[in-house]
C-alpha cells in the first residue's frame, strides 16, 4: 500500500503536468517582465513601486527612498510637451542652471515614469541620492512646476492624485539638488534634497527606436525650461524679434533651433538646417 500511495504520489508529476506548469510559471515571468521592462535597474535610495494613488506633499513620504513608478506607456503624444532637460550632463553646472530645453512632438510614441521625493515631517532638511536605467532613450525629464502640473492630467496617469500647485511639485536645482542625464541617455542619477515640499521629476522615454529620431530639440542660451522659455519654431519668412530679454532670429530656413549664439542675453539662433548646408546648396542653385 505504501509503495502504491508512493507510485500515486509520484505520478502527479508526469512530464505532462511539469510541462503545463513551467508554461504557466513561464507566462506569468513574462508578464512581470514585460510590465516592468522599461525600467532596468535602480540603485542607491531609488526604490520602484507600483502606482500610488497619491504623491501629494505628504501623502507618500520617507526620508531615504526616493519613489519612482510607471505612468504611460506607449502613449501617443496629441501635442507637443515641452521637457527642462534633454541633453546629458548635470544641472546645475558650474556655471548655471545646465538646463536644455526641448520640444517633443505631437505623434511621438512615448513611455513616462514618475520620480517621488518627500521627507517624513516637517522638520529639517532631509536628502537621497539614487539612480535609476532604463531600456528605452530618454527624450527628456521635466522638472519645472509649471511642467509638471501642464503635463499632469496629459501624460500623468488619471488613479494618481497629483500635487495641486506649482510649488509643490517643482525640484528646486541648486542647495543640494541635482539631476544627471547620463550620455548614453538610459540612466537619470538624482541628488534630491527637500525642506518643506516633496521634489518631483517627470522622465519622458522613447516608446518606439523611431520615436527618438523624431523629437525636434529646442536649444536655449540658459533657458529655464517649460512654463518660462518657451520653444521657438522658425515659419517661412526672415523675421527679426528684440523683445523680452533676449534677440530671435529666424532665417527663411523653417524648422526649429539649431544652434546658439554667444551673443546678447541668451540670443538664439534657429535654423532647422545649417548654414553651410544652406551656402551650399544655394550655389548648387546658382
Amino acid at each position: 500500500m505504501h509503495a502504491a500511495n508512493g507510485l500515486k504520489r509520484h505520478s502527479s508529476f508526469s512530464p505532462f503536468r511539469l510541462a503545463i506548469s513551467a508554461i504557466a510559471i513561464g507566462t506569468i515571468l513574462s508578464a512581470a517582465a514585460s510590465a516592468r521592462a522599461g525600467i532596468i535597474g535602480v540603485s542607491g535610495g531609488m526604490q520602484q513601486i507600483a502606482a500610488p494613488g497619491s504623491v501629494v506633499t505628504g501623502e507618500l513620504e520617507s526620508d531615504a527612498s526616493i519613489f519612482v513608478f510607471a505612468e504611460r506607456s506607449g502613449f501617443t503624444l496629441p501635442q507637443i510637451v515641452n521637457v527642462s532637460i534633454s541633453q546629458p550632463g548635470t544641472s546645475p553646472g558650474p556655471s548655471g542652471r545646465n538646463l536644455s530645453p526641448a520640444t517633443i512632438p505631437a505623434g511621438t510614441q512615448i513611455n513616462t515614469y514618475y520620480i517621488h521625493y518627500d521627507k517624513i515631517g516637517t522638520g529639517q532638511a532631509r536628502s537621497a541620492t539614487g539612480s535609476i536605467t532604463f531600456d528605452e532613450e530618454i527624450l527628456g525629464l521635466i522638472i519645472g512646476g509649471a511642467g509638471l502640473l501642464g503635463t499632469n492630467a496629459l501624460i500623468g496617469l488619471p488613479s494618481t492624485a497629483y500635487p495641486p500647485g506649482q510649488d509643490h511639485q517643482s525640484t528646486e536645482l541648486g542647495d543640494g539638488s541635482s539631476v544627471t542625464l547620463s550620455a548614453d541617455r538610459r540612466t537619470v542619477s538624482v541628488t534630491l534634497r527637500v525642506t518643506c515640499c516633496a521634489d518631483n521629476i517627470r522622465v519622458i522615454t522613447a516608446a518606439s527606436p523611431g520615436a527618438a529620431q523624431t523629437a525636434s530639440t529646442t536649444i536655449t542660451n540658459g533657458g529655464d525650461g517649460p512654463g518660462i522659455m518657451p520653444s521657438f519654431n522658425c515659419d517661412t519668412s526672415s523675421h527679426i524679434d528684440c523683445g523680452g530679454m533676449g534677440t530671435r532670429f529666424c532665417g527663411a530656413f523653417g524648422g526649429n533651433i539649431a544652434a546658439v549664439l554667444p551673443a546678447g542675453m541668451g540670443a538664439q539662433f534657429i535654423a532647422g538646417r545649417s548654414l553651410r548646408r544652406r551656402r551650399t546648396t544655394a550655389g548648387q542653385r546658382e
